[in-house]
């Protein structure tokens, strides 16, 4: 299944709110990052805010939603209130991973969210990069090296998370783009402002 973390507010963006900016395409960015999650997921959740309406923000009356009573505190607390909520959810019983997916990208290819699914397990993180050229890339997460293997991290009893972030941080190994997983390098990046994506 797919959680899509739509709760943030976009301080980066302006005034405006990110999630209901126009595409090039014309469609709503939430919506248009939802339909692409649909198109992958039969499960799905989006996290908006409490005060939120789902129809202004242009998602079809049947999308599942879950409310972030915490919103304000960051997409952390977003999504420890989704993942609690998906706990108590008994219809969702028998799902043994959920895809984590952020409501401002709508561009993530249908290859990648199927390569998530095919590797997804109970035990384990699953993290696809994108492969960026050695003289821009920024981030110590996107290291260097070949590998043809997606980086994982075994979550277990007495695993904490900060232990999952160093071994996020220490390990070379990725997806690589020559074997499906990557993200369109085309814009698609709504006319009103182009800032780098927020973490909600």
């Amino acid at each position: 299944m797919a959680v899509v973390l739509a709760a943030g507010y976009s301080r980066r963006f302006g005034a405006a709110d990110k999630r209901i900016a126009r595409l090039p395409d014309g469609r709503r960015l939430l919506a248009a990052a939802v339909a692409r999650a649909t198109e992958a997921f039969p499960r799905l959740r989006v996290v908006l805010r409490e005060e939120d309406d789902p129809v202004a923000l242009g998602l079809p009356v049947s999308t599942p939603i879950l409310r972030a009573t915490r919103a304000g505190r960051g997409l952390g607390a977003s999504l420890g209130e989704a993942i609690a909520a998906l706990g108590r959810d008994g219809s969702l019983a028998n799902v043994g991973a959920a895809a984590i997916l952020l409501g401002d990208m709508p561009d993530i290819r249908l290859e990648t969210l199927h390569a998530l699914q095919r590797q997804a397990t109970r035990s384990g993180i699953v993290r696809p990069c994108y492969i960026l050229p050695p003289a821009i890339r920024c981030s110590s997460a996107v290291t260097s090296g070949p590998s043809s293997r997606p980086w994982t991290a075994t979550t277990g009893p007495g695993r904490s998370f900060a232990g999952i972030v160093t071994a996020i941080r220490s390990t070379p190994s990725r997806i690589p783009a020559s074997a499906g997983i990557s993200i369109p390098r085309r814009s698609s990046t709504p006319s009103a402002a182009s800032p780098p994506p927020d973490t909600q």
